[in-house]
């Protein structure tokens, strides 16, 4: 191939010669360890993002209660708040009997 002279002005105005396939500029080597790990990175990301999305449908599925869930709930709280009324009762009907009973029992109201 022929020696040419290239000049551009717009760039630098300084000439340089092209023979053949020579490099005018040197490309600094691709590195592919970087390309590696911001591939990585990124999958690594894309995981994250993946288990936050499965973690918020499972948490939004957790806080849904069928129907039939709260009528059940509703009829246990009911039942163990009558048992705890009667049990109350109970205790305020055994507290008057002993008051009773000890009353009855002390010697100086008798005439």
């Amino acid at each position: 191939m022929p020696n040419r002279t290239v000049n551009h002005n717009n760039r630098n105005r300084a000439a340089y010669q092209v023979d053949g396939n020579t490099v005018r500029r040197m490309e600094a080597m691709p590195d592919y360890r970087k390309e590696r790990r911001d591939r990585q990175e990124r999958e690594r990301e894309e995981e994250l993002r993946k288990r936050r999305r499965a973690a918020a449908r499972n948490q939004e599925k957790a806080l849904r209660m069928s129907k039939s869930y709260v009528v059940f709930l509703t009829m246990a709280v009911t039942v163990f708040g009558i048992f705890c009324g009667a049990y109350i009762k109970l205790q305020s009907d055994v507290t008057a009997r002993m008051k009773k009973n000890r009353k009855l029992r002390e010697p100086g109201d008798r005439p």
